[in-house]
């Protein structure tokens, strides 16, 4: 074969030295050696066949549909989850498929591999050696990535040479995508324990022989199902309501909260030291919890000034309120003891309960990473922006291989990254990506997502909190379209909540959601705002439309299309 000689700059050269910090075993080669080795990779790269379409059997997929979601955002987590939870979890999720138009983007998981995790990991968490070095583990990735987020938020990425924010994105990258394998065995624990905890529970009630109706035994079995502790919202509620319940009885305090918000920061920062480290510690602690998978404001010492001020002009029994959260866990607590002791709990029926609560609290540990995960990955992403001349919102929409390329390179083909905002398609399998945008796009996931809603009058999903409502449908992809949508006594319909959606949450008379089980967000926080509350749909976003009367029967874990005004008027459930 004959030899071509290639030019390449001073500058091309200099990165090829400070690629040697990630690339190590380039170190030894000179550099046309190691101009060969990258350009033989790349091309590798290039030309890699796609696997074939019909090399995988079709699968059932469980969607979940929300606002769009931008490549860099959820690549992460699809690409982590597949190629990860084997390590992570000891069992492998295999497909996972995102997809979105512009408008929505849906969210597939693979019913068989739910099931399949699910059905491996309950078993083994039932076993004592086993469960304890799991959930160490757990809390180990847990730390170390809390710590890398805190990092990055306190030092920022601007004084870094081009290879250390190289080095620092694909450290990053790295954990991030090992701990979203290692929590989406929620998604399974969600559904697959579920199933097997009602089942129990219904089997013990009936060898006790006490005749109990439906009702009750639904009743019971959601106080089972009520975590005994505090959830991150409402702990972070305590802490507020906490330092409005000082502000009531400090005449010199109420009165400074008559101020502008802006005049009172500098107040109190002056005269109340002691108050004004209680409002930064919060914010230190809860910064976070007002981010969303697109919203990226975070707390400020000026917002939970503000929330001190609306609880002071909106519910003048503040000590009535703490005694009511500190008597909630108490209680809780208490009734669960009772049915254990009522219905005989055998030591699988405990095992279950216990599963239970541990993930009740993973569950809010994976929205706090998940939050700070997506804030730190946009963080290198403004970086990235400002040091290439490139636009955020269209970086936010590239692949973090990509990213990756334009740190090594300089280079990076944005026209891609463009295409995806219209109409784009990923499936993640053991094999590789599938990826498509434009036409192919829309027409890969009509094949993949064929299913006929339009003449679906009334459906089910799992009762999370227990209660009837009837209202307004608000169906919402994100958590800013339902601060502008959800009035009083409207009923939320969301894929999923995350943080940023708790304003809403506290307007509803009810809560529908597409995804969760009995330890996600949603049915721990309305439990907590004790509200009647059905997850776990799979399409309740897709069926509803915004406006329309629906009743809620959160006792059977059914929603009826109800239709016009005439029939709600004739409903079960008074609107």
């Amino acid at each position: 074969m004959k030899r071509q000689l290639v030019q390449i700059s001073q500058e091309q050269v200099i990165k090829l030295k400070e690629a040697e910090k990630i690339r190590p075993d380039l170190r030894s080669y000179t550099v046309s050696r190691k101009v060969h080795i990258l350009l033989q990779e790349k091309l590798a790269e290039i030309f890699k066949p796609a696997p074939k379409q019909d090399s995988l059997p079709k699968g059932k997929w469980i969607k979940y549909v929300r606002e769009p979601l931008p490549a860099h955002i959820i690549a992460p987590l699809a690409i982590g989850v597949i190629s990860c939870s084997k390590e992570m979890i000891g069992f492998p999720f295999t497909r996972i498929l995102v997809t979105s138009d512009g408008e929505k983007a849906w969210w597939c998981n693979l019913a068989e591999d739910i099931n399949a995790v699910g059905e491996y990991l309950i078993p083994h968490l039932m076993k004592a050696a086993f469960s304890r070095e799991y959930y160490r583990h757990y809390q180990a990735v847990y730390t170390e990535i809390k710590r890398i987020w805190e990092k990055i938020r306190k030092e920022g990425l601007s004084g870094l040479s081009p290879a250390e924010l190289s080095a620092k994105y694909e450290h990053l990258y790295g954990k991030l995508k090992r701990y979203h394998a290692l929590s989406f065995d929620i998604d399974a624990i969600d559904i697959v324990l579920e199933q097997l905890m009602k089942q129990k529970f219904e089997k013990l009630v009936r060898e006790s022989g006490k005749g109990l109706s439906q009702k009750e035994i639904s009743q019971l079995y959601n106080s089972i199902k009520t975590p005994s502790e505090l959830s991150y919202v409402n702990e972070e509620q305590r802490h507020i309501y906490e330092l409005a319940g000082d502000v009531q009885q400090s005449l010199e305090l109420k009165r400074l909260f008559e101020y502008d918000t802006d005049m009172l920061l500098g107040k109190i920062r002056e005269g109340f030291p002691q108050f004004w480290s209680r409002i930064s510690a919060l914010a230190k602690e809860y910064w976070w919890t007002s981010l969303g998978w697109t919203v990226r404001k975070e707390k400020t010492e000026k917002d939970f000034v503000e929330d001190i001020k609306n609880i002071l002009r909106e519910n003048p029994d503040i000590q009535g309120e703490l005694r009511s959260m500190s008597r909630f866990i108490e209680k809780t607590a208490c009734e669960k003891i009772r049915i254990a002791r009522e219905f005989r709990f055998d030591s699988e029926m405990n095992a279950y309960v216990a599963i239970f609560e541990k993930y009740a609290a993973l569950h809010d540990c994976r929205k706090e990473i998940q939050m700070k995960g997506t804030m730190a990955m946009n963080r290198f992403l403004f970086e990235i922006a400002g040091r290439y001349s490139k636009k955020f919102d269209d970086l936010v929409w590239s692949l973090p291989s990509e990213i990756q390329c334009l740190l090594r390179t300089g280079s990076i083909d944005i026209e891609t990254s463009k295409s995806r905002k219209e109409a784009w398609f990923m499936l993640v399998t053991k094999l590789g990506i599938q990826e498509e945008t434009g036409e192919l796009a829309i027409k890969r996931r009509k094949e993949e997502l064929n299913i006929a809603v339009s003449q679906v009058y009334d459906f089910k999903g799992q009762s999370a909190s227990l209660g009837k409502a009837a209202g307004k449908a608000k169906v919402c992809y994100s958590a800013s379209e339902a601060m502008q949508k959800v009035r009083k006594g409207d009923i939320l319909v969301a894929s999923m909540t995350t943080p940023d959606y708790l304003p809403a949450m506290k307007k509803a008379s009810a809560i529908i959601t597409d995804e969760g089980g009995v330890t996600c967000h949603a049915a721990i926080i309305s439990r907590e705002l004790g509200i009647p509350c059905i997850v776990g749909t799979r399409v309740a976003t897709e069926i509803l439309q915004d406006d329309e009367l629906i009743e809620v029967n959160a006792n059977h874990g059914v929603i009826k299309r109800i239709g016009n005004m005439k029939n709600a008027e004739n409903s079960a459930f008074k609107i």
